[in-house]
């Protein structure tokens, strides 16, 4: 998948910028990972989903936002967790603005 194109595609639709900062970019690379190694009847998404790949990207992406962002809330701040490469504590101080950006996407949290 092209990355470039899919972000240009997000900011086309949604106004958001997976390339924002480190935790969008980080975040959308392990979300399509987690898409790209799962295969149903030993089809890849990707290949299954070939003709929507942009779409089915951003619900993957989408569902890997929230999950991230919902811990971080939920994180005592005396605890420290890393998820794939991403500190959530780093994710504190920018918390809510981090929230109102992703709701552009539809991310309920």
């Amino acid at each position: 998948m092209n990355f470039n194109q899919f972000n240009l595609w997000l900011i086309e639709h949604y106004g958001f910028n997976a390339f924002e900062n480190a935790f969008f970019e980080k975040a959308l690379y392990n979300a399509y990972n987690g898409f790209a190694t799962t295969s149903i009847n030993d089809v890849p998404l990707p290949v299954l989903y070939q003709n929507n790949l942009f779409e089915e990207v951003l619900n993957h992406y989408k569902t890997y936002l929230g999950l991230l962002l919902r811990q971080t809330a939920e994180l005592a701040p005396n605890l420290s967790l890393t998820v794939e490469g991403i500190c959530l504590n780093d994710l504190r101080p920018q918390l809510k603005e981090l929230q109102q950006k992703v709701s552009l996407l539809g991310v309920v949290l």
